[in-house]
């Protein structure tokens, strides 16, 4: 087991993914790498990865003052040989990054499945504390989105594996975000990933003449947007944005707008999610507008706490008739506005949770620090 030293505590961070990018688990990872290296006890360091198509990100950078080094190989496919590939590389890096730092703890966020897997054998084959960071159903939306029935069995399989070792880890964290709270305009705004299990091109079907939707992100469906978006009838109330890297930058448009949309699609794996867009709504004062079943997370979260109001996924007509009483009820609009920031403010605000985090973390290593 690697010695703790009792005045300071290093804390590696690992997400696999071409850092940084705008998306919910940098925006969580990275804003508990900063809260951590803030205190003078921790030193902060973030790994990343590079693909083919992102190779001008890797190498070593620095990002608030914390080194940021892309340096995991990965293929972003979805097959055995890629699993087998990524398996492979990330247990060779990580092994020999692990052996010459010697961190504290290895926080090891999950979603690239292969590549987790083999940081995690290294960390623990060196005896390493480890830290899961875990997002929602994003394992399970791989699975099944899969074509390949060997594929799905061996990624389930391999998935069942790894919940009972993360069971047996010292820490397992379930992490989100949030942002201040702003004034409001009469728009809807959806930020996030375009495509996939968000149903953009419905929400722009079901326009009202008189709305105007702002749309910040990027994703594989972005040339779908744009052809939509290409419509005569659709491109003077449809305003796309483009990425915005800055968190800053997304609060402030945020803040501008009226109702903010979270437009899932009819998979039932969203039942247990509430993604962290829905909270970033909130703590800037947007009621929400989701598309999700009455009996999801999500859905109850809203219903619960006066949130804003939802249709079921991929129902064009209901999408309608409630996206415009939404929008035409201005008295629940800034009843939804008040409850959101509360909620978001004693609830879901991500210094408490980064806090709570800390605390853990000193605790573990043998020094409480208030």
């Amino acid at each position: 087991m690697n010695e703790l030293s009792v005045n300071s505590a290093t804390i590696l961070f690992l997400l696999l993914y071409p850092l940084p990018f705008p998306g919910a688990a940098w925006s969580r990872v990275s804003f508990f790498a900063k809260y951590l290296n803030d205190d003078s006890f921790f030193n902060v360091k973030i790994y990343g990865a590079f693909t083919p198509r992102s190779l001008s990100k890797a190498g070593r950078t620095t990002w608030n003052g914390i080194h940021l080094i892309n340096c995991f190989p990965a293929v972003a496919l979805i097959d055995p040989i890629s699993f087998a590939i990524n398996y492979i590389s990330s247990i060779i890096v990580s092994f020999f990054i692990f052996a010459y730092l010697r961190p504290t703890y290895v926080f090891i966020s999950v979603p690239r499945i292969g590549n987790s897997i083999g940081c995690y054998v290294s960390a623990r084959v060196l005896g390493l504390r480890v830290i899961t960071d875990y997002r929602d159903e994003w394992e399970d939306f791989l699975i099944d989105r899969s074509k390949s029935s060997l594929t799905r069995r061996t990624y389930l399989c391999l998935k069942n594996s790894m919940t009972q070792k993360y069971n047996k880890n010292f820490l397992v964290v379930m992490t989100t975000g949030s942002f201040a709270a702003g004034s409001n305009d009469l728009l809807i705004v959806y930020s996030g990933y375009i495509g996939g299990y968000y149903r953009i091109d419905l929400i722009i079907q079901s326009l009202h003449p008189d709305l105007k939707f702002l749309i910040v992100g990027r994703g594989f469906g972005i040339n779908e947007l744009f052809k939509q978006l290409a419509a005569p009838s659709i491109k003077d109330h449809v305003i796309y944005l483009g990425v915005k890297e800055s968190p800053e930058s997304v609060a402030q448009i945020l803040s501008m707008c009226d109702t903010g949309i979270v437009p899932y699609d009819s998979n039932p794996l969203w039942k247990r999610s509430i993604p962290v867009k829905s909270l970033e709504y909130i703590a800037c004062g947007l009621p929400i507008f989701a598309t999700v079943f009455s009996d999801s997370e999500l859905g109850s979260l809203i219903r619960e706490y006066e949130l804003g109001m939802s249709a079921d996924p991929e129902d064009v007509q209901a999408i309608t008739k409630v996206l415009n009483n939404l929008i035409l009820c201005s008295d629940y609009r800034s009843k939804a506005r008040i409850a959101g920031v509360k909620l978001a403010q004693s609830t879901f605000d991500r210094y408490h949770i980064a806090h709570k985090l800390k605390q853990v973390i000193v605790t573990d290593a043998g020094r409480f620090k208030k």
